[in-house]
Formats: structure tokens, sequence, C-alpha cells
């Protein structure tokens, strides 16, 4: 049975047994789960119509540069397409492009398919809409120009498209128009919903928005100069002998048999969406029949949703806040849940959730849990952990969400020990500005005893050290330390302003408390929750109260070696709880050198007799 996070992070205790080596009846904690052959192919399905919208959207890109070609000239534009074609004409790269294009479309009905609710975001509208209406709309100019040269060995050009776009049908270079643009915005919207997750999109959006408004401008206005042009040229009957014949047209019966296979297309595509809704209804009563889970969230709402939704999916669809910043493909973590209970029945994570999991320094926590990944097949209790507006600053960079996990630690507190008073003996001097430099100096002595600076309070701070899991012993010295530090910081920052003693007080405790993220929208702080760290603000208010300025527990002083006598003791009443509690009250922050310099003497006179047991002969 793995231990607790509780239980993993508290110091042992002498005497105890070490902890047993995993085995293969009890594995580790952090050991790999094999992923189930669904997750397998889910994620190889997802690379592949990621990559295969790579390869079309480069195709796109090269045939709009191409059309922006006839802003220079017509002639141009033919010169660029002849070099084009060579390469797109080429054996290899035409296995690549068109099969590309196949599992784009085959994987796009697979994700309409997959897709649980319609309930889309705003990227995703236009996405999903474009990706299905491209196909009715590219259909017939794919067939008149490359399955007719494949066919019939007609090789139309820039001259006789542009011709039947501007001069036989204005409507086909109006659809076609739209169709540049909708393909063009399809790709960008892939794009940025891939790239946005990534440390050096936000720097690069200007540039890559300009790009993405610039190339289908340019193409736009080089179609429209070159069609211009083309309805000239076909005033002229000798241009139309010479360019509009049956070599470059396609006989009367090729185009009759083009147009035939043209909408046995369209009823073909027709069909696979017809079966892919079939699909989804005939899915949706077995999994109805298949039962339903219970899911409850904080606020003890509880919703009842069919067997094989994610928990993701059963937030959007009940419409419960739920953060998803990459839509649920599994890519930013932000739907990261906490799994109160029921997560014993949970399936186990995939190499997909394993992944994110370590990205977010989770993969330890087993009832961390990632909400689009996780489809529960009993009743669960969560909690998402991101805020429900988070953005992409949650998914990279300094704004990820730490989930909440069991650590020991020494909490110290320091304030100053009574603002009015300090206020109306500081000669003339502001409040803030006294109150700032305060803290300037208690940070600059805790970071130097090896502690971390946690989070303000009115004219205090908290501090915590152990963070990196180290020896409990060494993280009470270094707390004890920094106490010390403070007094002689403090001292030398009020001969600095030159004013009387700025009076403060220290409280150390230690303990297991709750390390994470805590906050509101994009207020949002690592911080400690536990007891120990109200203890320590209490232990502020004893040290008010009896005229010391450090008061530390005898927990700490006992895991730090303090010697007995070294620091006055007894027992202290804590405000408000009335809980009592042995700790040892300081007066003066110096004398707590003295309890250092009584560990120091104890350790050497240690080594000393170790040293000497050596020496004597047996």
């Amino acid at each position: 049975m793995p231990l607790s996070p509780a239980a993993a992070s508290e110091p042992p205790r002498p005497g105890a047994p070490a902890p047993a080596a995993p085995t293969a009846e009890a594995p580790a904690a952090d050991a790999p789960a094999r992923a189930s052959p669904a997750a397998r192919n889910l994620r190889n399905l997802r690379a592949v119509r990621l990559w295969s919208g790579l390869v079309v959207f480069g195709y796109v890109a090269c045939h709009l540069l191409n059309h922006a070609l006839g802003n220079v000239s017509l002639g141009t534009m033919e010169a660029a397409l002849s070099g084009l074609v060579q390469v797109w004409r080429n054996p290899a790269v035409s296995t690549v492009l068109y099969g590309a294009i196949l599992a784009h479309l085959a994987l796009g009905l697979v994700a309409l398919y997959q897709r649980r609710m319609f309930r889309l975001r705003r990227m995703e509208v236009p996405q999903l809409l474009i990706g299905l209406l491209l196909p009715v709309m590219l259909v017939n100019h794919v067939v008149v120009t490359r399955i007719d040269f494949a066919l019939y060995g007609t090789d139309k050009r820039y001259v006789q498209e542009l011709h039947q776009f501007w001069v036989n049908s204005p409507a086909q270079g109006l659809n076609q128009g739209v169709v540049l643009v909708l393909a063009w915005v399809h790709g960008c919207i892939g794009l940025f919903l891939w790239l946005r997750l990534k440390r050096w999109f936000r720097p690069a959006a200007p540039v890559l928005l300009a790009l993405a408004v610039l190339v289908p401008t340019l193409a736009l206005l080089g179609f429209y100069q070159s069609g211009r042009v083309v309805a000239g040229l076909a005033a002229r009957p000798e241009w139309q002998d010479q360019n509009l014949t049956s070599a470059e047209l396609g006989t009367l019966a090729e185009r009759a048999s083009l147009e035939q296979l043209r909408n046995g297309l369209l009823a073909a595509y027709t069909a696979m969406i017809g079966a892919v809704l079939l699909a989804r209804l005939w899915r949706d009563r077995r999994e109805r029949r298949g039962g339903v889970v219970r899911l409850t969230y904080p606020d003890r709402r509880t919703i009842t949703v069919p067997r094989g939704l994610s928990l993701l999916e059963a937030s959007t669809l009940y419409e419960v806040p739920h953060a998803g910043v990459c839509g649920g493909r599994g890519r930013c973590g932000t739907c990261r849940v906490s799994v109160l209970s029921g997560a014993e029945a949970l399936p186990e994570p995939d190499a997909t959730e394993r992944a994110i999991l370590q990205r977010i320094g989770a993969s330890r926590t087993p009832r961390i849990r990632i909400g689009c990944q996780v489809r529960p097949c009993a009743d669960v209790t969560l909690v998402p952990i991101v805020p429900p507006g988070a953005g992409t600053d949650y998914a990279y960079g300094g704004r990820r969400v730490r989930a909440g996990r069991r650590h020991y630690v020494v909490c110290l507190f320091v304030e100053l020990r009574d603002v009015a008073e300090e206020e109306a003996e500081a000669r003339g001097a502001d409040l803030l500005f006294t109150s700032n430099r305060f803290l300037d100096a208690a940070i600059e002595a805790v970071t130097g005893a090896g502690g971390a600076f946690n989070r303000f309070s009115g004219s205090g701070m908290l501090a915590l050290f152990g963070l990196d899991g180290g020896d409990p012993a060494r993280s009470c010295r270094q707390a004890l330390h920094a106490a010390a530090m403070i007094g002689v910081a403090i001292e030398h920052m009020a001969r600095l302003l030159g004013g009387a003693p700025v009076g403060f007080v220290v409280g150390i405790q230690d303990g297991v408390v709750t390390l994470g993220d805590l906050g509101h929208g994009d207020e949002v702080a690592f911080t400690a929750v536990g007891a120990a760290v109200r203890d320590a603000a209490d232990l502020c208010q004893v040290a008010r109260r009896e005229g010391a300025q450090v008061v530390v527990t005898e927990s700490v002083c006992q895991r730090a070696e303090v010697p007995p006598g070294a620091l006055p003791s007894g027992e202290v009443t804590l405000p408000g709880t009335g809980r009592p509690l042995r700790a040892c009250v300081v007066p003066d922050a110096h004398g707590v050198f003295g309890a250092l310099d009584a560990i120091a003497d104890a350790s050497t006179a240690e080594a000393n007799r170790l040293q000497g047991a050596r020496l004597q002969p047996a």
C-alpha cells in the first residue's frame, strides 16, 4: 500500500525502521503504468492529425504565395507554378501530400465522432465548420485540375483557371476566393491552438499575426490582378484560339465524366458524415444502457452523466466552471483535478496523462488527475484546481498552479512588534517606508540562512525552511540562525535610519503543512496552509505579550539538537485557542546565537569523544 503524501513527507522518528524497497508486489510510487492500447491509439491519431495538417498547411501556403506573385505579373505566376508543379508531381512528394490530405480528412471525421458534445469554445466553432465545408467547396477545383490531369492528361495552368473564374463563371471565382481564405483561416486556427502553449509563442505572436493577415491579403490581390489581365486577354480571338483549346480544357465528354465523378465524391462525403452522426447516436444509446456515474463538485453540486465522458467533458456539458486551455486535447494540464473520493476506481493514467502530471510536478500525487484524460467508471468527488478563467499563462512559464501536497517544513513568522508605537517613535519617518525597510532586512536574513520568503501579512511575513525536503534538523537550525540574523539586520537598519530601535517579534514552529497555490483568478500564489503556520503567527502574539523577541517551540529546538538549558523554556498559551504549548521564550534575538554555539560545541565534543574512542587500544 503506498504511503500517503503526509507520511512520505514527515521526518523519520528515531529508531523507526527504514522504508521497505519497492518489490514486485508493491511497486514504486513513480513506476510508470502501462498505457492501454486505446490510449496509445488515440495519442498516435492526434500526432498523425497534427503532422498531416502541417503538410496540408504548407501546401496551402505555397499556393497562396504563388497567387501573391500575380501582383508582379501573370508570367511570374506561371513561372513559379511550373517550378512548384515539378515538386508536387514528384512521386515521393505526391505520396506524402495526398496521403496527408486523406489522413487529415479521415481523422477530422474521427474527431467528429469522438467529440462528446457540441458546446464549443469560441475558436473551435469556425475551425469545425470550416473543416466540414472545405471538402464540399474544394471538390470541384480538385476534380477539374488534379484528377483531370491524372485521368486525361489535361494540364490546366493559371490562364485556363483564371479564364474560368473571371469570364465563364464569376460565381466560381468568388467561391475560389472564399475557399482560399477559409483554408488559410482553418490552418491558422489549428496552428494557434497548438502553438499558443509554447513558451516562445507570446513574443512571436505579433509577427505571426502579421504573416497570417498579410499572406492571404497578398494572395487575393494577386488573384484579382491576374484575373483582370486574363479577362482583358480573353477579348482577343487569337488569344482564345491559342489558350482555350480542347488540349487545355478537355473535351465535352471528359467534362461530363468529371462532373459525374464530382457528384459521386460529394455524395460519398455526405454519406461519410451521415455515417459518423449515426455512429454517434449508436454510441450514445449504448453508453446510456451502460450506466451512469455521479460527479460531486466543491459547491456540493452533483451531476449524473453517462459512463464514457471525461471529467472535463462532463463539466462542460453541465456548465460547471472548469479550466481547459487546450480544449481537452491533452496538451496543457489546466483541467487537472484533485480527486477527494473514488480515486481508487479510476483507470490508471496513460502515457499522455503521466507526461502531463510529470510536467506539472504532480506525478507522485495519486489523487491529482488530468480532467480531459480520465473517464470515470464509478462515482467521484473532485475539485478543479486551476481557476476556470485560466489562460495560457497557466500552461507555461511561472503561472502553473501547483497542486496541494503534504510536506514537513519549519515556519518562521516575523512582524513589527507594535506598529502604532513604532510610528510615533520613528522621528517623522514614513510608516510604509519603515515597514518596507524592515521587511527587506528580514527577507535578506531569511534567504541568507537558507530559507524562502513566502508571503506578506500586514507588517510581517512568513518564511519557510525545508522546502527542498532536506534534513529536518538542518531546517530547524536554519530557522534559528535566521531569527538571530533578523535581530542583527534590524539593529543595522535602525542605525542607518538614525531613529529609535525597531521592535520586532519572531515565532517559529515546525510540522507537516499543505503546500500549493492559493488564490482566485489572476491573484494566485504559492503558500503553506496548516497548523504550523497558524502556530508560528500565534507565537508572535505570545512574544509580544511576554516582551520577548523570539519564541520557538521545543520541538524545533529538539530537532535542531539544542542542548537542554541553552534557551529558557516553559509552557505558553496560544492566543485564541488557549492551547498550551512548550516553547522557548528568548527576550533578545542575540540569545539565539548562544544556542547555535551550544549546538556547535556539543557536536564538536561528540566528534572528539568518538575520535578518542577509536584511538584507544582494544
